[in-house]
């Protein structure tokens, strides 16, 4: 975590895929990014980061201007989590991937927070919510927001019970 918290010119990406972090371990790291400027890429996809933890991972993404990549699949968060994520995103002009898929909890509600969101967001070019729980009401908040937002270049909505 030290070299997180400095600007450590050789450490641009962090995996830490399929390791047991859970809120606690993932609430260290975001503390620690929000002073780190170097690190652009970090996956977290199968790390047991639930709300708690994507919460703190919202903060850290209005503070942190270096990360563009951000993986969160198979994260146990539900729709808290990504409306702190998609509040993040009103506000980060760095991030250009945010991988939610099989997030366990986005439904319809969350994809309209994250749609909201594409409507201000002009850095993201790919968003994946496949596997989650969307919904036809939830697949037409994305549709829509792609009307105003002319940066994203992928939308992943695969087996959504759409």
């Amino acid at each position: 975590m030290t070299r997180l918290r400095i600007k450590d010119p050789l450490l641009s990406e962090l995996k830490l895929t399929k390791n047991e972090l859970g809120d606690a371990g993932v609430t260290l790291l975001a503390r620690a990014l929000c002073l780190n400027s170097t690190l652009t890429s970090r996956n977290l996809s199968e790390t047991d980061v639930g709300d708690d933890g994507e919460t703190e991972l919202g903060a850290a993404l209005r503070i942190n201007s270096s990360i563009t990549e951000l993986n969160l699949k198979h994260s146990r968060g539900n729709n808290a989590g990504a409306t702190e994520l998609a509040g993040a995103l009103r506000v980060n002009s760095c991030l250009t991937s945010l991988d939610l898929e099989c997030h366990h909890g986005v439904d319809c509600a969350g994809a309209t927070e994250l749609s909201g969101a594409l409507c201000v967001n002009s850095s993201l070019r790919m968003l994946d919510l496949s596997l989650e729980n969307v919904g036809d009401d939830g697949a037409t908040e994305p549709a829509g927001a792609l009307r105003v937002n002319c940066s994203l270049q992928e939308l992943h909505l695969s087996m959504n019970g759409m």
